[in-house]
């Protein structure tokens, strides 16, 4: 790390904590913020042309033009609110009404839903959701997150497009996630030329530290920067797309020791605890709830579908089923899942898948079947009763650089008695004692 990064660092670090936008917030967060940080001349830093709504429609009868999707719930946090579109010649319609119209209906279905999720009036939300006109800028797209826990740590994913398979009509989304650590790689996994890529990743992080040493934003957090690198003109030349918010910084002030009894080991974490760790349920699986009711706080990544990145950065734990190797290049390649990493309180990629089924099975005979148990339930109460998730007990404790994930020592099976609107817990411990409790549904 060159010594004119170590400045920009301490710039931004001794800067008074501020964040004019999260108390301002834009209308039109995209193009607002990029006005702003183009205004700072940001040496070697570029940023695309931006046109008027009808401008950016004439241009794109000429050449591809992107447009991209505004609302000013974006830079707190609810990033990925609805999808950008890019139209060209060949695909513009003919009128700028039509335009209009088009871009409504394709964003209408996941804006709305992404409010109801929330429980907000998806009505108004939409109504305030706009679009911006950008100069295509065609490349390899980044993400660029610094470490909420470890200093001189980023995160960084890229995703492009492979032209040869694109022509040979194949998979042509090819991705890179990479951790530098004070200048060195300590972890990449995807495509891509390892130290090229190292070295156009530590020029991003330069200019991620120069924009939060930027007035206007605080020092004391880890946003969420996304950039373009591209070699239009032969050589790589790098524009900045947008910014939102992703954690505060928490200082690593604790060290775990290498092994704990009865605990297994993560080496692959983002994100710590308090030193007495956390107890949380890790869900197995998560079938549609009943409506008022609340999420769950942590759970297993791969089992549990599409939360609101707003929410995403409320949850205490994500447990990922598959190591991070092997999880790359959806990483890299969708925002989303990117985000996952990012956003929520503490992530943990074992080496090894976790089953905590092999400790406490919940359709082992000898302790309980759920099946029997929604039939013998019918019987005894007149109404047949609908899972909702199944989850383990454990003890969870990180440091920023690993974890440790305690054998369960009870799992929990609930069900929705929808004729009484009752909660029912079923309880198994590791010995194979089993309870059963029915409680308010607002409980859950």
């Amino acid at each position: 790390m060159n010594k004119s990064f170590e400045q920009i660092k301490n710039k931004a670090e001794q800067k008074p904590k501020v964040d004019w936008f999260l108390n301002n917030p834009p209308v039109q967060p995209k193009l607002e913020i990029a006005g702003y940080i183009e205004s700072a001349n940001i040496d070697g830093l570029k940023i695309p042309q931006r046109y008027s709504f009808g401008d950016g429609y004439e241009l794109s009868g000429e050449r591809e033009i992107i447009f991209r999707t505004e609302h000013p719930d974006e830079y707190a946090g609810d990033s990925g609110v609805g999808d950008s579109y890019k139209y060209g010649p060949e695909s513009r319609p003919d009128t700028l009404e039509e335009l209009q119209e088009d871009l409504r209906n394709k964003n209408e279905k996941k804006i709305k839903n992404h409010y109801i999720q929330l429980d907000e009036d998806p009505e108004s939300k939409f109504e305030q959701s706009s679009y911006s006109a950008w100069e295509y800028i065609p490349g390899v797209n980044k993400t660029v997150f610094r470490d909420d826990v470890i200093s001189g740590k980023y995160h960084v994913f890229s995703s492009w497009t492979d032209e040869e398979a694109k022509e040979k009509n194949q998979f042509s989304s090819r991705g890179n996630y990479m951790q530098i650590e004070n200048g060195e790689v300590i972890f990449e996994g995807g495509h891509g030329n390892s130290e090229e890529l190292r070295l156009n990743n530590m020029r991003l992080a330069e200019f991620y530290e120069q924009i939060n040493a930027l007035e206007k934003f605080d020092n004391e957090h880890s946003p969420i920067m996304e950039f373009q690198e591209s070699e239009i003109s032969g050589e790589t030349e790098y524009y900045f797309l947008q910014t939102h918010r992703g954690r505060n910084r928490s200082e690593r002030d604790f060290i775990l020791e290498d092994e704990r009894d009865g605990y297994i080991l993560v080496n692959q974490v983002r994100g710590k605890t308090p030193p007495e760790g956390i107890h949380v349920f890790f869900e197995s699986y998560k079938i549609k709830i009943p409506e008022g009711v609340e999420r769950r706080s942590s759970f297993n990544k791969d089992g549990y579908g599409h939360v609101p990145l707003r929410n995403m950065r409320e949850i205490e734990v994500v447990l990922a089923t598959k190591n991070l190797e092997k999880r790359t290049d959806d990483i890299s390649i969708s925002h989303y899942e990117n985000n996952t990493i990012m956003k929520p309180k503490l992530v943990l990629f074992p080496e090894e898948r976790i089953n905590y089924g092999d400790v406490i099975d919940i359709h082992d005979e000898e302790t309980f079947d759920s099946l029997q148990f929604q039939k013998d339930y019918l019987k005894e109460n007149g109404v047949r009763i609908r899972p909702i998730d199944f989850s383990y007990h454990a003890h969870v404790i990180s440091d920023g650089r690993k974890a440790f994930i305690s054998e369960p020592d009870y799992a929990v099976h609930r069900f929705h008695d929808r004729k009484n609107e009752l909660l029912v817990e079923v309880k198994i411990t590791k010995d194979k004692e089993v309870s059963i409790e029915s409680k308010p549904l607002d409980s859950f």
